[in-house]
């Protein structure tokens, strides 16, 4: 029991050094490096652009590091049919609310924007080391939301995956 609590208390531990480290360290690219080190699961890297993620790409189109989604499979071969687990987080590694700009009080705590993110890489990489008999999915969307001359405008239409289009009314609010 002392050791399983252990397990489960280091990637408790992982989870909040991803969400406390600095936002210029823990970027969308470096989240996702992170991700693939995970032992025992499989990660994809997907580009979402490629995959017609229109509103991941509008959301992190003004940051120099690209979105991406991070897609993490844990799939041992003792794991029954069902049930499957999926796991979302949100991984926003900076959150300056765009045009939407956040007061100074808010912004300096925004690189914990990715706390979702990083609890459910968390979750797998214990779940992993675990040997849980459970097959998990987990789906990490990544990207900075940042100001710059190519961030979301109030305004703007976005088409999301289902090709929905939707107008942007607040560009702060790329979880809702």
């Amino acid at each position: 029991v002392a050791a399983r609590a252990a397990r489960v208390g280091r990637w408790c531990n992982v989870a909040r050094e991803l969400v406390d480290g600095p936002s210029n360290v823990i970027t969308p690219a470096e989240l996702a490096r992170r991700a693939a080190q995970i032992p025992g699961v499989q990660a994809e890297i997907v580009d979402p652009e490629a995959a017609g993620l229109g509103a991941l790409v509008a959301v992190g189109g003004s940051s120099p590091s690209p979105p991406r989604l991070i897609v993490v499979r844990h799939r041992p071969p003792s794991a029954p049919a069902t049930p499957r687990l999926a796991l979302i987080g949100k991984g926003i590694t900076f959150d300056t609310g765009g045009y939407f700009l956040k007061s100074k009080a808010d912004i300096v705590v925004q690189k914990a924007d990715m706390a979702g993110g990083a609890a459910v890489l968390a979750a797998l990489g214990a779940i992993a080391e675990l040997e849980l008999a459970l097959a998990v999915t987990a789906f990490v969307p990544v990207c900075e939301n940042l100001l710059t001359a190519t961030a979301l405008r109030p305004t703007d239409v976005i088409r999301t995956a289902s090709g929905l289009t939707v107008e942007v009314a607040n560009p702060d609010a790329e979880g809702r």
